[in-house]
């Protein structure tokens, strides 16, 4: 149970997370943004075509490149569990630790612009951290399991949600730019 749980759990961190190097306009901002002195809190744009696709197309390269790396982390989980070594399944967690740290920081670096992809990431960090207590729970001695079932449902129904926040985007981003486009195009009549 624990070697299938831990190799599971990798995966389902990977497909929540896709990954990709952040553009290089949005490390620059990122790194003028530390330079200030008292960071300000961020306004969201409602609506924004523009926004929410710039801001969805940075969350997917950011989730494409931790998915590349991602893929050798798995290949690591699923030796360590056929070993059945216990050390070595310590070590992955430990590894899956540092990576799913490191995947929400650069989550939560990313400068987004639009509230309705910001609702998506705030998801994404969600999901990532019940799926790394899950399998901190479930590598230990002795795994709670009710723990563990309550840890799986809010893995799955963070996943959910997740899910339709993407639909929604994906149905406003279309219905936005229909409307944009027949106010662009409504023939001016003449008289």
């Amino acid at each position: 149970m624990k070697k299938l749980m831990l190799a599971t759990l990798c995966a389902s961190t990977l497909v929540l997370g896709a990954c990709a190097k952040k553009p290089e306009s949005a490390q620059h901002n990122d790194s003028q943004a530390q330079q200030q002195s008292a960071p300000a809190t961020p306004t969201y744009s409602q609506d924004n075509v523009a926004d929410i696709k710039a801001d969805l197309k940075a969350l997917q390269e950011l989730s494409n490149k931790k998915a590349q790396e991602g893929v050798k982390f798995q290949e690591e989980a699923v030796a360590a569990e056929k070993s059945g070594k216990e050390d070595q399944i310590q070590a992955i967690v430990g590894k899956m630790k540092s990576f799913v740290d490191g995947f929400n920081t650069e989550l939560t670096s990313l400068t987004l612009k639009s509230a309705e992809v910001n609702s998506l990431r705030i998801k994404m960090v969600e999901s990532n951290n019940y799926g790394l207590e899950l399998a901190q729970e479930s590598i230990a001695k002795t795994p709670d399991e009710k723990k563990m079932t309550d840890l799986q449902k809010k893995v799955n129904d963070v996943q959910q949600q997740m899910l339709d926040i993407m639909q929604k985007l994906q149905a406003k981003v279309g219905n936005l730019q229909q409307a944009a486009s027949e106010a662009h195009t409504t023939p001016k009549t003449e008289k």
